[in-house]
């Protein structure tokens, strides 16, 4: 494998191209949950899968396993697994390059670009440009390493989440009079075919006030979360924003 392509904290989303090695100079992590480290970089995102995320990618992607106590909300299609990843770069020759010098993160970016193929080309709610790349970074400023990671362009607006007062149990009075925007969109998604492939946790969500536009900013697969928790979610966003 070449050498990395060094990146410069101000550069654009379309610098970077699927499949391609990278490294930045400085990268101050933060840990939102236990699924990924996230770095914002200007006016991009750049996503590193934790452990938890890469394993439960083994155990469903790989290994095809079928949790009976808390199903997933769908499994993996045979596209998505390791057996049928031969079939997903022919439609992504891209990174047939990668898939040579690393079979395992190229499988990992290949389900993750169709994800996000998956929900742009359905036109149903904003998903930022991304990018999926392997990424070269330091570790206690002496070691490094090696991962697969995704780049995604930077969402204006407020996440859905912000918008809740938890204490009064109620969305905030100063965005309550943007709820017909936002329950207008959430019901289309809910009735549409991305209702199973999308994470429902209202952070995920990110909602622009000057221009209307709802942006959905999860990468992964609904194949790594459990069915029982996404129904809770949606049932979450029907009560606090009216959705039907």
């Amino acid at each position: 494998m070449s050498d990395p392509i060094t990146v410069d904290a101000a550069t654009a989303i379309d610098f970077f191209a699927d499949g391609g090695f990278y490294q930045f100079p400085s990268i101050n992590f933060r840990t939102p949950n236990v699924f990924a480290m996230v770095a914002f970089i200007g006016d991009l995102v750049l996503k590193v899968p934790a452990p938890a995320w890469t394993e439960d990618f083994e155990k469903y992607a790989v290994h095809e396993v079928r949790d009976a106590v808390n199903p997933c909300v769908r499994p993996a299609d045979t596209i998505e697994t390791a057996r049928g990843v031969q079939s997903a770069l022919a439609g992504f020759p891209e990174f047939q390059t990668l898939f040579a010098a690393d079979p395992h993160a190229s499988h990992f970016l290949v389900v993750h670009k169709l994800q996000h193929q998956r929900l742009r080309h359905a036109h149903l709610v904003n998903v930022p440009e991304a990018r999926f790349i392997l990424l070269k970074r330091r570790r206690l400023g002496v070691f490094s390493t090696v991962s697969p990671a995704i780049v995604q362009e930077r969402s204006r607006g407020t996440a859905l989440l912000a918008m809740f007062d938890d204490v009064r149990n109620e969305i905030r009075n100063e965005w309550r009079h943007c709820l017909p925007t936002i329950r207008s969109i959430l019901n289309r998604l809910i009735d549409s075919g991305l209702r199973d492939h999308l994470n429902w946790f209202i952070a995920n969500f990110i909602f622009d006030g000057e221009t209307g536009i709802l942006s959905y900013v999860d990468s992964k697969p609904s194949f790594l979360f459990a069915r029982s928790g996404n129904e809770r979610n949606i049932d979450g966003l029907r009560k606090w924003f009216g959705c039907a």
